[in-house]
């Protein structure tokens, strides 16, 4: 008997070693499977091999019959998916009628008596639209039934799970379109100031201390201000009578009283100070004018230039006076016409001219 699908067929060979049955178990005999060490390690051939035999002229008649076969059904398979128009089948054969009409006559029918009607089915279009519609309506199949939903057992809920479940509503801080008039406990209850602990610093407990102690200490200073103020006040009226007491009883006496910074004296002390002032006044000005002199000497004609310090000292207009010394006439200013005499004497020394330069 078969064994059945899902049993395997366990086969020994001579040596009661057996171990590729699973492996090879549900695959066709033509594909290889590799199932010990062995396949992995290369195989020796020799010339006398069968599996080096050229195969019979029987062999490849039959291959190449089987591989002509499997490149046609490819082929014909293919070719007609390249052809962009592809017409149908035609399903019945053609019919031909042999038609007589009723109406015989040259006037009717081109003067023919009978004629052949070839019957041919009406090519269909595969793009075109259905047009009949059809509008049968189809009963739905059974809905699916309810997806199961396990629930745990109802147990009783306690007081705290209620008070823990209690939701307060959400109040803006900005927006209070209907006006109501909402309780502070309930607006901070959305805040949730009630669940956090308040810490208050001890700084704030510091701070009041610290400022009444300043506060003591400020009066203090301004009382002992207060005293000293009196005290010198005191001071100064005794010391404004005894004067007073003293210059009666010097007038009294006819004694005149020497006063140490009488007018005079300090008459004599503000011109004393005024003359001080003018002469380390007229001091500046003659180191500032030196300084200036001497900077001036010092400086290049290109400083004087763009400062204005090269200036002319004399206004008059000025000729040169050696014009006026020369003894030449006419007879001897014509000299030779070949000769180059243009300039007689130099126009300027040039010890002169350098100095002014540079």
């Amino acid at each position: 008997m078969n064994a059945p699908l899902n049993e395997i067929q366990f086969k020994i060979n001579n040596e009661d070693k057996m171990f590729d049955t699973i492996t090879k178990h549900n695959i066709e005999d033509n594909k290889i499977v590799y199932s010990s060490f062995l396949d992995l390690l290369p195989k020796e051939l020799r010339e006398d091999d069968p599996c080096l035999k050229n195969p019979s002229e029987e062999e490849l008649k039959k291959k190449t019959k089987k591989s002509r076969q499997a490149l046609e059904v490819l082929v014909s398979s293919r070719v007609p998916t390249g052809i962009p128009i592809q017409h149908r089948e035609k399903k019945t054969s053609v019919q031909y009628i042999h038609y007589t009409p009723s109406q015989q006559g040259p006037t009717f029918s081109s003067s023919a008596k009978q004629r052949i009607i070839q019957i041919v089915e009406v090519q269909k279009d595969p793009i075109e639209s259905p047009r009949f519609k059809i509008n049968k309506k189809i009963p739905r199949r059974s809905p699916s039934p309810p997806i199961p939903i396990l629930h745990s057992p109802k147990r009783k809920i306690t007081i705290e799970e209620q008070e823990n479940w209690k939701i307060p509503p959400c109040i803006s801080n900005w927006k209070n379109t209907k006006n109501y008039t909402i309780p502070l406990d309930k607006r901070l209850a959305t805040d949730g100031h009630g669940l956090q602990n308040t810490h208050i610093n001890e700084n704030f407990a510091k701070l009041p201390e610290a400022l009444n102690i300043a506060e003591f200490k400020a009066r203090e200073a301004i009382n002992m201000r207060a005293k000293m103020e009196k005290q010198i006040a005191k001071n100064q009226k005794e010391e404004q009578l005894r004067e007073l007491a003293r210059r009666a009883r010097t007038e009294q006496a006819g004694i005149r009283s020497i006063n140490k910074y009488d007018g005079q004296s300090a008459e004599r002390d503000q011109i004393r100070q005024e003359r001080q002032k003018d002469r380390q006044h007229d001091v500046a000005l003659q180191l500032a004018e030196d300084d200036k002199e001497n900077r001036s000497k010092e400086r290049d004609i290109s400083e004087k230039i763009p400062l204005g310090i090269q200036t002319t000292s004399n206004t008059d207009v000025q000729f040169d006076q050696r014009l006026f010394n020369m003894s030449s006439s006419l007879s001897r200013s014509l000299g030779d016409d070949e000769s180059y005499n243009v300039y007689d004497q130099p126009w300027n020394s040039s010890t002169a001219v350098t100095s002014q330069i540079y």
